[in-house]
């Protein structure tokens, strides 16, 4: 069960969920690990702002996330490509907060 009010918001929960996607990812139970970046993601929003450089790097965890599932396999046919899609729209995330925070023209965006 999803409940971010279970806890009181702070970075440190925050990031124990992320590293929960971590393992999730590794273990390629790519469902759980995206729902563990997603709350991460809104406690790290709730806390630190939502162009915060934590927020951006679960996005980016998210887009990992959805590649590693597509080349997975095992997928109906077309299913991949919608999974990449997912993982480019999270990278777009990740990358929108990280111009806003390094710049455009940042060599790290």
């Amino acid at each position: 069960q999803d409940d971010d009010n279970a806890f009181p918001h702070h970075p440190d929960v925050a990031a124990n969920h992320n590293n929960l996607g971590l393992v999730y990812t590794a273990l390629r139970h790519f469902d759980k690990a995206a729902e563990e970046y997603r709350h991460a993601a809104r406690q790290f929003q709730a806390t630190l702002g939502p162009t915060h450089n934590h927020v951006a790097a679960c996005h980016f965890n998210l887009g990992l996330t959805s590649v590693s599932q597509a080349r997975a396999g095992g997928m109906l046919p077309g299913e991949a490509d919608q999974i990449l899609k997912r993982a480019s729209d999270e990278f777009a995330v990740a990358q929108r907060i990280w111009e806003q925070i390094l710049g455009a023209e940042h060599e790290q965006t």
